[in-house]
């Protein structure tokens, strides 16, 4: 690891301000800060207090995420019913075809719950 520090600490000239590399310099940088973290540290405090912490602030991306699984779940049903369709119908060989048709939800696109 040290001689790759040594690489990326010789080569850092060429894409600095006025090198010859200098447009690519936030490449080197993303690839320098992927293999090793920044030498750079904060001096004050680089946190805001807020009343909103992790698990709330999750909670929300979940609540945020659950119309998103519903329309995947719907449209995934949905396309997979339109194919059975397309094919002809569907033969009740498996387990979970045994299970919708218990249920008397079917394989209608039409049908919401299908």
């Amino acid at each position: 690891m040290k001689l790759l520090r040594k690489f990326f600490d010789s080569q850092e000239k060429h894409f600095a301000k006025g090198g010859k590399l200098e447009k690519l310099f936030a490449v080197f940088e993303a690839l320098d800060t992927f293999a090793f973290t920044s030498g750079k540290v904060t001096k004050s405090a680089s946190h805001i207090r807020d009343i909103l912490d992790l698990k709330r602030m999750m909670m929300m991306v979940v609540y945020a995420l659950i119309p998103t699984v519903l329309m995947a779940c719907y449209n995934t049903g949905l396309q997979t019913n339109l194919g059975f369709e397309r094919a002809g119908g569907v033969k009740l060989t498996q387990w979970q075809h045994h299970v919708v048709a218990w249920l008397g939800i079917g394989f209608d696109p039409s049908n919401i719950l299908g």
